[in-house]
């Protein structure tokens, strides 16, 4: 018998690099599959391979950091 590797909604969220709640967010708003199964009526698991698939699908965008501008904050001296 061949084994499936399910996955949780926080198995998914580590696997793909994002937060559990946006895991559930993207599936809530069908930007991502829906659930593969139920191990329970609250307990959603998605098939490994299924999101992988969708991962390629999906690549998540390049956020480009800035360096923090420094700013340059003059000592007040007290004028006499």
């Amino acid at each position: 018998m061949i084994e499936v590797e399910r996955l949780t909604v926080a198995q998914v969220a580590a696997r793909i690099g994002v937060a559990a709640s946006t895991w559930r967010s993207y599936v809530a708003r069908d930007q991502a599959p829906k659930p593969d199964g139920h191990y329970d009526a609250r307990t959603p698991w998605w098939l490994a391979e299924a999101v992988d698939a969708w991962r390629v699908e999906h690549p998540r965008p390049v956020r480009v950091r800035r360096a923090p501008t420094r700013r340059v904050v003059e000592p007040t001296v007290p004028v006499r």
